[in-house]
């Protein structure tokens, strides 16, 4: 049977009732919940657009009508990612790296946000292929990231809260490092690793390393013998 996927997403769309307190997820809503559901757990390459219709009850027609193609699907979940995620460090600096420490233990106790990191290190991971339709864009996010916690750094290194020689390109590998493979390592075994710990510690390593070096104390003036 031929199914007019403009008139039965129209209809469908405009019958969809209200939830109690707020507006039903529309279908393309749906549909977009779908794709990051399926990608966080088989990658975007290896889902399907037929399993993403199949998930929400609709035909692939439907999915195609909201979305055209796959690769558009695709990079919609890349920017819902950007869009839903809290930032790791925000706009205010935070030389201190708390913001580290708080992560971990938000990803343990937040099922959505979970998920949506977990699609996060999914699609990160695909993306290192140069020829994925998202490696660029992946690529861009990075240096922004790592750009981010360098102006940390720097705002430190001038508060005088971390050490003059300190890296700020260093450091900023590091954090991406430390954070995306204490994520890593917890959805693959969150029952023999915890990413608060891990992060908890790391944040705290971090602050000792760059703390500054104390001030050393004048040394004692030499007496004059030929006083008193």
């Amino acid at each position: 049977m031929t199914v007019n996927s403009d008139a039965a997403s129209s209809s469908d769309d405009e019958s969809r009732a209200p939830r109690r307190g707020g507006r039903r997820p529309s279908r393309r809503d749906e549909i977009l919940q779908a794709a990051i559901d399926l990608f966080a757990k088989g990658g975007s390459r290896d889902t399907s657009i037929a399993e993403i219709a199949s998930r929400i009850g609709v035909t692939p027609a439907a999915v195609i009508h909201h979305f055209k193609t796959k690769e558009l699907l695709l990079s919609e979940v890349v920017a819902e990612i950007d869009k839903r995620r809290p930032q790791l460090f925000n706009s205010q600096l935070d030389a201190e790296f708390c913001h580290i420490a708080r992560w971990g233990h938000a990803i343990e106790d937040n099922d959505v946000l979970a998920n949506l990191i977990r699609l996060n290190v999914v699609m990160v991971t695909e993306a290192i292929d140069p020829d994925h339709p998202s490696h660029e864009y992946f690529v861009e996010r990075q240096r922004r990231f790592r750009a981010q916690i360098e102006a940390v750094v720097r705002a430190g290194m001038d508060a005088g809260s971390i050490r003059l020689d300190a890296d700020p390109a260093a450091v900023a590998a590091l954090v991406v490092g430390a954070t995306f493979g204490a994520q890593l390592n917890w959805f693959l075994d969150p029952a023999g690793y915890s990413a608060a710990s891990t992060l908890d510690f790391f944040a705290a390593m971090l602050r000792n390393v760059l703390a500054p070096f104390p001030a050393r104390p004048d040394p004692p003036r030499p007496t004059d013998p030929s006083a008193g």
